[in-house]
This record gives structure tokens, C-alpha cells and sequence, in this order.
């Protein structure tokens, strides 16, 4: 289609049809109404001027609607995209013609979907940006070019396809022991693989759905939520399609305490003073246990039995003895751990110069009753 234009006088006196419409042709002889193709237009009588009818040569086989960005791949929901006219070798844009866009959807309707209107200064084209409203489906960008001179050309049309954005879930979570390990579970909607970021710094990409994340060596709580998702379209998930979370409780570290380390000087058969707990036992889980060792040579060490007790008072001596006391508790420390330092207890044994064979000699504590007996 087009539009006459002449470069004198007016189109007074053209012969009309009975709708009014002027009737012309190209041989003068043969009236037409429909002016599809270019060429010199004359009445059929009434006037011996001749019109041109001129078509649009901008949008040629090579034009095109593309992506501003360069990128022609799926817009993620909920963010937006720029396309451009581009047209293509062979053909032009002159000042002052109207670029005419009109989005659509699949149905082809257009409620609450936008158009645009561009005029053409010679400038770069700022091009068509889609609303960051649209939910995910198949849309038709149409664009029309509106010339000074040859009314509106043929559209173009440009099918986008808009994809929902993804959404991630973190769950799981529980109680472990200090240094320990925990498997988290991950959830996704989108399109595998996916390249997901935790709260703690732990990053990674899976084409698992659902996914799980190992996390080893904690030493401390945490609550564990998603930060950042994107999928194979490269979408990022909107913060309000992240949900869930998976705390972690990390046991304190075990410490298996601190007993005295003065240690006493004792004699024979004497009962020494308890050993003292400078420290209990802390950390892991549950209430700490233990378990006194003694060694006359502090390098053999045997179990005393029934010494479940922070502090520990040994019965009477009659040599010298190395006292010390492990811990454990219920889960997190299921071996015997020492706690800091050993006690010495010196037991001093009396002369026996001077005593012969036969002799009756008493060895007791101080203060006991000597006998004979």
C-alpha cells in the first residue's frame, strides 16, 4: 500500500468512483482502486497529470526486530528487555517517521500490555522495553514504521517467550557435634542446572532437583537460608520465591578440664587430700562423665573404678602414686580424653637402719596406737 503525492498543483478534477474513491491506472485505461504496486499513476479521464505511487523501501527482506543487548534468549519473569529495529542491509530509516510498537499476547490482545510510539531523528533508536509486569507465556512484539510520505508499512513481528521465574527452598538442619557434619536439603523450580549461594558463603551448582548440600569441619550455629539462585535460562530468583531455612546448632568444642597440679608429700599409709577439679569438663553434648587413672610409675596407668567425680580423694598409700582423670560425654566424645595435668602424691618411707631380722616393726599413721600385737 502507499499514499499519491504529486510535486504540483492538486487532484482537482480526477473521475471518482461511485464511493468517491479517484480512479487511475497505469495505462489510462483500466481504472484500479488498490494501489499495491509502485509506479506512474494517470486518470482515466478528467486530467492529464500523472502520480507517482511511491512504497516503502525501509523495511526490506534483511529487517528485523532484535535485542537491544544482543542476547536473543528467553525473558526471565519479572525483570524486563529492550528490542530494537534494526533495518538490516539496503534499507534506511529518513527523519520523522514513526516507529509504531504494539506488544501482544498469545491471544493476541493487548490489555494492560503497552505500546509505544518513536520518532526517528537520525539518533539511535531507544527501541521497545517490555513491563516488568508480564507473567510468563508467549508474546508478539509487532512493529510498524509510519512515513511522511507512503503511510504505514507491512509489520514486523518479533515472538518472545517469557519464563516463570525460579524458586528455591532450604530445609533441614539439627544439632552436631563440635567439628562435625550436616546434609541440608535444597528445593528448585526453573530449569536444571542451577547455580545456588547459602548465607555462610556456600556456593555450588547442581542439576540435582531436589539437591542436597554437605556442610563439614562447622564449629559454629548458623541459620542457613538461600541468598541467590539463578537456572540454566538465567533467571535469578526474586527474593520473595526464596523460602525456608535449616538451622544448625554446633556443639561447643569438648574440653576435658583441668585438675590440681600441686600435688602433697604423704607418709606411709597416709590417706592424701583430695585432688581438686581446677576445670570441669565442658562442651559436646550432655552432662560430662569421668573416670580417675593412678600410676606408680606415671607411665602404666590403671582404671580406678567408681570414680565418676570431678574432684577425687585416693585412699591410703604405701608408695609413691601419679593421679589423673579423663572425660567424655555422650555422643559428641565417645573416648576417653585427659584432662590437664597429673597429681603427684610423694609418700615418704621410714629408715630401717638399725633394725635386725626378727625385729617387730610397726608402719601406721601418725598418731595411731603402736602394738605389739
Amino acid at each position: 500500500g502507499g499514499s499519491w503525492t504529486t510535486s504540483s498543483g492538486n487532484i482537482a478534477n480526477v473521475i471518482t468512483n461511485a464511493d468517491g474513491e479517484p480512479m487511475y491506472s497505469t495505462s489510462a485505461s483500466t481504472a484500479v482502486v488498490a494501489y499495491a504496486s509502485p509506479g506512474d499513476y494517470q486518470p482515466v479521464s478528467g486530467d492529464s497529470r500523472i502520480f507517482v505511487l511511491r512504497t516503502r523501501s525501509d523495511i526490506g527482506a534483511n529487517s528485523q526486530i532484535v535485542p537491544a543487548d544482543g542476547e536473543d534468549v528467553a525473558v526471565c519473569e519479572g525483570t524486563t528487555k529492550t528490542y530494537k529495529y534494526d533495518p538490516g542491509a539496503g534499507a534506511s530509516l529518513e527523519n520523522g517517521e514513526v516507529l509504531l510498537w504494539t506488544l501482544y499476547d498469545d491471544s493476541y490482545n493487548t490489555p494492560a500490555l503497552g505500546n509505544a510510539t518513536e520518532v526517528y531523528s537520525g539518533s539511535p533508536l531507544e527501541g521497545y522495553t517490555l513491563p516488568t509486569t508480564l507473567t510468563a507465556g508467549t508474546y508478539y512484539l509487532k512493529l510498524e514504521i509510519k512515513s511522511n510520505c507512503c503511510g504505514m508499512s507491512e509489520p514486523l513481528w518479533k515472538e518472545i517467550t517469557v519464563v516463570a521465574a525460579p524458586t528455591a527452598e532450604i530445609s533441614g538442619g539439627g544439632e552436631i557435634c563440635y567439628g562435625g557434619s550436616i546434609t541440608l536439603n535444597l528445593t528448585f523450580t526453573g530449569v536444571a542446572s542451577f547455580n545456588y549461594e547459602l548465607s555462610d558463603g556456600t556456593s555450588g551448582t547442581t542439576s540435582d532437583n531436589p539437591a542436597t548440600v554437605t556442610l563439614s569441619n562447622l564449629t559454629t550455629s548458623h541459620n542457613y537460608t538461600i541468598v541467590s539462585l539463578s537456572d540454566a535460562n538465567g533467571c535469578d530468583v526474586p527474593p520473595e520465591n526464596i523460602t525456608g531455612s535449616a538451622e544448625v546448632n554446633v556443639f561447643d568444642e569438648f574440653d576435658a578440664g583441668e585438675i590440681s597440679l600441686e600435688g602433697e608429700t604423704i607418709c606411709f599409709g597416709e590417706t592424701p587430700s583430695t585432688i581438686a577439679s581446677n576445670r570441669d569438663a565442658s562442651g559436646g553434648n550432655g552432662a560430662p562423665i569421668y573416670r580417675w587413672q593412678y600410676s606408680t610409675d606415671e607411665s602404666n596407668w590403671n582404671d580406678i573404678a567408681s570414680s565418676n567425680t570431678a574432684a577425687y580423694r585416693p585412699g591410703a598409700l604405701t608408695q609413691t602414686t601419679w593421679f589423673r582423670r579423663q572425660a567424655q560425654n555422650e555422643a559428641c566424645n565417645t573416648g576417653w580424653v585427659n584432662s590437664d595435668n597429673t597429681y603427684k602424691v610423694t609418700v615418704s618411707v621410714p629408715e630401717l637402719d638399725g633394725i635386725a631380722s626378727g625385729d617387730i616393726v610397726w608402719y601406721g599413721a601418725m598418731g595411731t596406737n603402736w602394738s605389739t600385737a
